[in-house]
């Protein structure tokens, strides 16, 4: 039997890891509420060192994707993307130490349903991984409902942001090369230029090309929510490139703080590493769904790693509701050290992972 899986609206609906890392026996991140709904948001607390950003790396390396041979991919298969890793080193980043070990990995997804609906059984999908230490042998798999063959129109888009995320400079003709999910499995990848980004939108709403205007504003509008030293949208000023070398020409992306106009270069550190993952998060959004009149608006899964990082109290209580607002349709999933992050998210899924014994 044959299962087509159609729908763009792909979420995780859980995550079963076994000798994983720090993790020993089979454990179960659920990623449905009380009452089996898919969450639209996820906080996974714990302290250093129990397996956070662990699960969050297994996230984004079960994500289905089609089956690849020694000549080409198989458009009707598919497989973990992880599977498709040929270094040894990075598979063995994965499994737990020791000499007798089987490493098993389990994600399960629900197609179709909206964030906050029941997960449709009928309508489910299982990227699955064994992973023998012993006999160095590397298996996985995936199915779907009942069937064992799939066909799967689209991908779940996952873009992940690791701890160390930081805004890159001049790296947007990248854009094409760049996995979304890169700076959340290696600590030196840079986030897009959201000055560029800004700038591009900006030019694009000025040659009056089709929905840039509306797109360029939608995200100025979550930049003034989302961030605290921008009051309202217009406080974000785009101004042409520096034609010459007077120190009091005033060019590129410039915020009206209280302290008057600065560059964004010069906002504070947490307001620099919020705007970047934020804009990087739209730019994905508008380039994935090119077609859609709100792509902010489109289904999405977005991992990140220590949110409140940099974060004030004020603004770790906000955070969630404000990206919610504008990301819709996005399942966030994240890690946090901060219990004012938990107190503002008890309406949430909530995961504590804590140390018991050697795992």
């Amino acid at each position: 039997m044959v299962h087509t899986i159609t729908s763009s609206k792909i979420y995780f609906s859980s995550l079963r890891v076994e000798n994983v890392k720090c993790f020993g026996e089979q454990q179960e991140l659920r990623l449905t509420d009380g009452d089996g709904r898919l969450a639209s948001w996820t906080l996974i607390l714990g302290e250093n060192g129990v397996g956070k950003t662990t699960l969050l790396q297994c996230l984004a390396r079960m994500q289905p994707v089609p089956e690849t041979t020694e000549d080409e991919a198989e458009p009707d298969k598919i497989q973990p993307e992880l599977m498709g890793e040929e270094s040894n080193e990075v598979l063995n980043r994965y499994i737990r130490n020791g000499t007798d070990v089987t490493l098993k990995l389990e994600a399960n997804f629900s197609a179709g349903p909206r964030l906050g609906t029941a997960v449709r059984r009928n309508k489910n999908l299982k990227t699955c991984i064994r992973l023998d230490r012993k006999n160095n042998n590397f298996r996985g798999s995936s199915k779907a409902g009942s069937s064992t063959d799939i066909i799967l129109k689209e991908e779940p888009y996952i873009l992940g942001y690791g701890a160390t995320r930081r805004m890159g400079s001049l790296n947007l003709d990248l854009a094409e090369l760049s996995d979304p999910k890169a700076s959340l499995l290696e600590n030196h990848i840079e986030l897009f230029d959201a000055e560029v980004i800004l700038s591009q939108l900006d030019h694009a709403a000025l040659k009056d090309k089709s929905g840039a205007i509306e797109r360029l504003e939608k995200l100025k509008q979550a930049l003034a929510d989302i961030l605290p030293d921008i009051k309202k949208a217009e406080d974000i000023s785009i101004l042409g490139p520096k034609i010459s070398d007077s120190p009091k020409e005033q060019s590129g992306v410039r915020i009206e703080t209280r302290y008057g106009s600065v560059p964004l270069s010069q906002l504070s550190l947490g307001s620099k590493t919020t705007l970047a993952w934020t804009v990087d998060i739209a730019w994905r959004m508008f380039q994935k769904y090119p077609n859609s009149a709100k792509p902010m608006e489109e289904p999405a899964i977005v991992l990140v790693d220590e949110i409140d990082l940099h974060l004030h109290p004020r603004w770790q209580r906000e955070i969630r509701a404000n990206l919610a607002t504008h990301f819709p349709n996005i399942q966030f999933i994240a890690t946090a050290h901060s219990p004012l992050m938990a107190q503002t998210a008890l309406d949430a899924n909530l995961a504590v992972l804590k140390e018991e014994g050697n795992h």
